[in-house]
């Protein structure tokens, strides 16, 4: 069933020391480039970034993939928001 505590997700988000989801507000270049941070994302990335894009309504071109860093990034601040949807999509980290 749909409401089973456990997911079928290709991928999952490490606790921050706090319990807390490691999402993060950015800002670059003197504060006109303003970005959110989701980290310590393991396993399929890449499916982690068009998850969160689909289901917490970002259109796809603000939603990128840092290979190198292996985090997504999220154009403007949208930390609550992000912070909502993995509550929603992979349970509530206080649990």
């Amino acid at each position: 069933t749909s409401s089973t505590k456990t997911t079928t997700r290709p991928y999952v988000v490490s606790l921050t020391p706090s319990n807390q989801f490691p999402v993060y507000a950015r800002t670059k270049a003197a504060g006109s480039s303003k970005f959110t941070i989701v980290k310590k994302i393991e396993g399929n990335k890449k499916a982690f970034a068009q998850d969160l894009a689909r289901e917490a309504g970002f259109a796809e071109a603000e939603v990128k993939l840092n290979p190198i860093t292996g985090q997504v990034q999220v154009k403007g601040f949208h930390v609550e928001k992000v912070k909502e949807w993995l509550t929603t999509a992979l349970g509530n980290p206080a649990k």
